[in-house]
């Protein structure tokens, strides 16, 4: 009964019609309907907002009428699809679940197929979350063409959630179970009739005619059983294989399995002959187990990735002139008025109106302890309200939040794999094909060798050389590394380069904001006191060194004037016309040809302590000198000794002044002679150019807009959570937490996860590669080709996840 008292007509999700594990209950078309989850209820409550109502009459359409109809009614409305879908510059775009995907063969016929569709601009898979990341131009394509090409090769598609994928996985753990322990019950039976007829016969060969006859007959209808419901979806993916004419993984178990149950059909009816039921039901029960094993360690590794991404709530209370209202997060527009209770999470990125309040920021920046925000300060979405109730003021969109965006980019590192796991996926079709020729050889060899072993071979053959291992060898690693990564704190952008991270020999350091704090002070002001005008100039920047100018305007109350547009000389500082004269605000040398006597000393003094030194210039003449101190990042010293000991080069680039870069490294013991400052983002481009030139791979780690091209050009980059937006989007990994050792962790980790991939192929293509001969010799009987390859899955998924410990 549903919380208001009413009946639901259903106990099934009334919008997605699976059962209803941890149901909900909403109020739509006039009556109270249960759903699985919320999202499934947000929908249901859109299409009903919308009059869309002809949407489930003909979702329950026979299937030749279904495609059309989707595509003409609820899929093509903006009002619908504007809860997962985004637009950008490039197009519209969306993540899509899949449902039915049982290997990488299942994701590369999906993907193909999304391929061949007109207006389709990006298209990444991801095979351990089952997901499918489209960019597509709205003018040629819509949603409905997607779901529905991929609803023609077999497969569904839902609209990402990630309770969705949850309910998802749950639904399909369960299947998984029930056709395991039905698999599993019969096989004893089935196992306990061989036996007897191998070897508690009354006739002198050991056989009971009257026991095998009744036992054959009997064996063969629980086979089928075993047959039509545990291995059904193996007959399912081999008709839809077959249907795209390709050969998949599903058809050499389906061809092994068929030509073993027709003879032993065959035998059953001339009681003559062998049988293989029991091989049979012993594969069927392996494979299974093989991939409830392999399913539940995608579940336990992408836990990590997907607390970021069920965290976003989906409704909020919105302040309005009549009181309050409960609204989905993605009707908010910048602007609005929310109100949050203790402990809940900031929807998207929002200012603090006229209150403060304590937030656990853990999740999006790695900060332990929880962060005070006072009144007017942003607070970035993902945070945890921990005091008071609040007020806030949304900033921006929930597309446009830094959520969304970290979102985006676990999605777009997860769909990522290393070169090498590329290939294998690549042979993993040819391997196929090559199974079908080595036993379509070895029937045609053993029926003129001896007729009688010509089907046990074959089966044994099938069997045996399944690729599963080869297929889960990659995937299920790399996701253990990523929600690895994820615990350590560290978000994977390009999950790819993690076997370039294992031959990084020289790593570049950008110095403010990287191997200190990014948070410097303004310790001292020499000469005429322009500060007013600095901040002014420095206002809206991202920079370290910009904050702090503006901070300490504001502590001081400086008055800012109003300016005209400032100019950025990348890599040196800001340019200003005001009152009718050129200002410049940046490094000495920039501002000015020279330090005058006056600031000389000064300047030296700041210099020797390690502080920043920047100047403010009018028309060339150096007026103000600003000193600032900014303090090492914690851990640097420590993960710059455990690099060193590994071998590794280490360098500054920095554009600071020499002097500063130099105080720096002789503090964290790096060598004067790669600790450069004064340099331009150029300078940093040419640098790394020129190592890359000498066979050397360069990772860099900054933070800043100046870093972004010497980031690109890096063969590794990394950046902080804290970085510019710049930085990070052209970074490959974001440390989240403010410690310089993550970093060590993510190499220790990309070592080991480069490793272990490795291993896994090696060890799938050795063993299929010694397996097909040994079977094809007759060497292999089918049973134990059923073991044996139920037992590789088992080693290459178990050998991943010794990632997780």
């Amino acid at each position: 009964m549903a919380p208001d008292g009413s009946t639901p007509q259903t106990t099934l999700c009334f919008h997605c019609t699976k059962a209803a594990l941890h149901p909900v209950w909403g109020r739509v078309f006039g009556h109270t309907e249960t759903f699985c989850s919320e999202a499934c209820r947000d929908v249901a409550a859109q299409i009903d907002a919308a009059g869309l109502t002809d949407y489930y009459a003909h979702r329950n359409a026979p299937p030749e009428d279904r495609s059309e109809r989707l595509r003409a009614t609820a899929f093509d409305d903006d009002r619908l699809v504007n809860s997962f879908v985004k637009d950008g510059p490039a197009g519209r775009s969306a993540a899509f679940l899949l449902e039915g995907v049982s290997c990488s063969a299942c994701m590369w016929l999906i993907e193909q197929r999304l391929h061949k569709l007109d207006g389709l601009v990006d298209l990444r898979m991801d095979q351990t979350a089952r997901q499918a990341y489209v960019t597509w131009d709205p003018d040629q394509l819509k949603v409905s063409d997607i779901l529905t090409a991929v609803d023609e090769i077999g497969f569904t598609a839902h609209p990402f959630d990630a309770t969705r994928r949850e309910a998802l996985q749950e639904e399909e753990k369960r299947r998984s179970v029930e056709r395991l322990l039905f698999a599993g019950l019969l096989m004893m039976p089935v196992m306990g009739f061989q036996i007897a007829t191998y070897w508690l016969g009354t006739e002198p060969d050991g056989s009971l005619p009257l026991f095998q006859k009744v036992g054959r007959w009997f064996v063969l209808a629980v086979t089928i059983a075993v047959l039509v419901y545990s291995g059904r979806d193996f007959f399912a993916g081999a008709l839809r294989d077959l249907r795209q004419r390709r050969a998949g993984m599903d058809v050499p178990i389906v061809l092994g399995l068929g030509i073993a149950w027709a003879a032993s059909v065959w035998s059953t009816i001339t009681a003559s002959g062998h049988v293989y039921f029991d091989s049979i039901v012993m594969f069927v029960f392996f494979v299974l187990s093989a991939r409830i094993w392999e399913l539940s360690a995608r579940r336990r590794a992408g836990a990590a990735v997907d607390r970021v991404l069920k965290i976003m709530p989906q409704e909020v209370t919105r302040l309005t002139a009549d009181g309050e209202e409960r609204v989905l997060v993605q009707h908010l527009s910048p602007g609005d008025r929310i109100r949050l209770s203790p402990g809940e999470i900031v929807p998207v990125d929002a200012r603090l109106d006229g209150c403060e309040s304590h937030f656990d920021e853990a999740l999006m920046t790695g900060e332990s302890e929880p962060v005070a925000r006072q009144a007017g300060e942003l607070v970035i979405s993902g945070a945890c309200n921990i005091d008071q109730p609040i007020q806030l003021i949304i900033e921006k969109s929930r597309d446009d939040s830094t959520l969304a965006a970290m979102q985006a980019m676990i999605r777009r590192g997860m769909s990522e794999r290393p070169a090498f796991a590329m290939a294998a996926e690549r042979i993993a079709p040819w391997f196929v094909a090559m199974v079908l020729l080595v036993a379509a050889t070895t029937a045609t060899a053993w029926l003129f060798i001896d007729p009688s072993r010509a089907v046990e071979n074959t089966v044994a053959v099938l069997i045996v050389t399944c690729p599963c291992a080869l297929a889960l060898a990659t995937p299920v690693a790399l996701a253990v590394a990523a929600g690895r990564m994820s615990d350590s704190g560290i978000l994977p952008i390009h999950m790819g380069q993690i076997e370039a991270l294992t031959r990084i020999d020289t790593i570049a350091f950008d110095k403010t904001g990287t191997l200190t704090m990014g948070h410097p002070t303004l310790t001292a002001l020499h000469g005429t006191d322009h500060l007013g005008l600095a901040a002014a100039m420095e206002r809206g920047s991202e920079h370290p060194i910009s904050q702090a100018i503006c901070a300490a305007a504001t502590l001081r109350g400086a008055d800012l004037p109003s300016i005209g547009p400032v100019r950025n000389r990348l890599g040196q500082g800001l340019e200003l016309q005001h009152e009718d004269a050129t200002w410049r605000l940046g490094s000495l040398t920039f501002v000015s040809e020279e330090v005058p006597a006056s600031f000389r000393e000064a300047v030296n003094a700041g210099l020797a302590k390690g502080a920043t030194v920047v100047g403010l210039s009018r028309d060339g003449v150096l007026e103000m000198v600003l000193e600032l101190q900014d303090g090492l990042r914690p851990g640097a010293s420590e993960s710059l000794r455990a690099i060193s000991n590994t071998g590794r080069q280490i360098a500054i680039l920095s554009g600071d002044r020499p002097e500063t870069v130099a105080r720096l490294a002789a503090d964290v013991s790096i060598p004067a002679e790669v600790a450069l400052g004064g340099l331009k983002p150029e300078d940093k481009l040419v640098w790394v150019k020129d190592r890359q030139a000498e066979a050397h791979c360069i990772m860099m780690v900054g933070d800043g807009v100046n870093d972004a091209p010497v980031l690109s050009a890096a063969n590794v980059s990394v950046s902080l959570s804290e970085a510019t937006d710049l930085a990070r989007q052209t970074a490959d990994f974001i440390i989240l937490t403010g410690e310089m050792t993550a970093l060590n962790r993510l190499m220790t980790l990309s070592e080991r996860a480069t490793s272990i991939i490795r291993q896994n192929l090696f060890w799938a293509l050795t063993y299929n590669l010694t397996a097909i001969p040994l079977a094809a010799l007759g060497y292999i009987p089918p049973w134990l080709a059923a073991i044996g390859m139920s037992a590789s899955s088992f080693i290459v998924v178990g050998n991943a996840l010794r990632l997780g410990r």
